[in-house]
């Protein structure tokens, strides 16, 4: 098997970090990361070959269609097998690109779904594309295997988990119910109602002043100066904080009483370590969740939301931290 692994942004990068690090001597490995997160610097050492996009491009999804059509043929011509995660632009331009070529597709996280085209936009439409050119799929759970097989869509379908839990059992940090709520807010289809969601995360913050905020904000610059325009510095127990490391921040979520995130990645390693989701989305594609560990709320209930006790039983639905090896046995390939 020559295997090419393809990823383009940092989230995608830590669900294939172990996947990297396990298979890099077992088969012929060549990883490609489509440079969209030009500032990712936890994947030195990591990729074979960068392909490089303009990032400020007005266009910007076109624009990684474009270069990856353009440019990932020549590094995949001896490839057998394409294994891509995303970003979902990214993993529906590199899956293309192989469909045409006629290499062997495979899709880690097959099969989310939301159902809406508009939520999440536009990663909905590049599932639906992704699945009906895709060879082998490899879901996070039972659910997106059911989806799959009424979609009747070609190819193998199995469900082997979601390989972001490898890294989170890999940290082994202990989980705790401390008295801190942990924030995050980035998708850009939020981005026009952010003033409306800062201010109402502000209120929350400052109704449950025995309980700390804290808050990591996004680097568009524009966000940045909604945050300083709003933050009075009057509420002392809300914390404005940049980007942090991965495991630093699953340190943070390990500890915190729930998490307030429109985030996808942030659901499954959440629900894994016990703690409530609140979504600040209208819809959410990790449909396994049970429901009473998930809410949906909006910049007009924030407010409402409750502190009081929850149930902290770990979920397991996305697996328990084996997903990387049972993608061996699929893949046929000894570890």
């Amino acid at each position: 098997m020559n295997l090419t692994i393809i990823y383009g942004t940092r989230p995608e990068f830590l669900k294939l970090k172990i996947i990297i690090d396990t298979l890099r001597n077992k088969c012929n490995l060549n990883v490609i990361r489509i440079n969209q997160h030009i500032n990712l610097t936890e994947d030195h050492g990591y990729y074979d070959t960068l392909i490089d996009i303009d990032e400020m491009c007005e266009d910007r999804i076109n624009n990684i269609g474009v270069n990856i059509l353009n440019k990932l043929p020549q590094y995949i011509k001896n490839s057998t097998h394409i294994l891509a995660q995303g970003d979902t632009a990214t993993c529906f331009y590199a899956m293309l690109t192989g469909f045409q070529m006629k290499k062997q597709c495979i899709h880690l996280e097959a099969g989310m779904r939301t159902y809406d085209l508009d939520n999440p936009y536009p990663e909905e439409g590049f599932r639906q594309m992704i699945s009906r050119i895709t060879n082998i799929h490899l879901c996070p759970s039972e659910k997106e295997k059911e989806y799959l097989m009424e979609e009747k869509v070609k190819g193998e379908i199995y469900v082997v988990g979601n390989t972001i839990l490898d890294l989170v059992k890999s940290y082994d940090i202990p989980i705790t119910n401390g008295n801190k709520v942990l924030i995050t807010l980035h998708r850009r289809e939020n981005w026009d109602n952010y003033r409306e969601y800062i201010t109402a995360i502000f209120k929350l913050a400052e109704k449950y002043n025995h309980i700390e905020f804290y808050f990591l904000t996004h680097p568009n610059p524009s966000l940045k100066k909604i945050i300083d325009e709003i933050n009075d510095g009057k509420i002392n127990n809300l914390k404005i904080m940049d980007s942090i490391p991965h495991k630093e921040l699953l340190t943070m979520l390990s500890a915190c009483l729930f998490v307030i995130t429109d985030s996808g990645g942030i659901q499954e390693e959440a629900n894994f370590l016990g703690k409530h989701i609140y979504m600040l989305r209208k819809i959410t594609e990790r449909n396994a969740i049970s429901k009473d560990k998930l809410t949906i709320v909006d910049q007009n209930n924030i407010i409402n939301i409750d502190v009081g006790e929850f149930k902290h039983d770990r979920g397991y639905e996305y697996g328990n931290g084996d997903t990387v090896m049972k993608i061996c046995e699929v893949l046929q390939i000894c570890v």
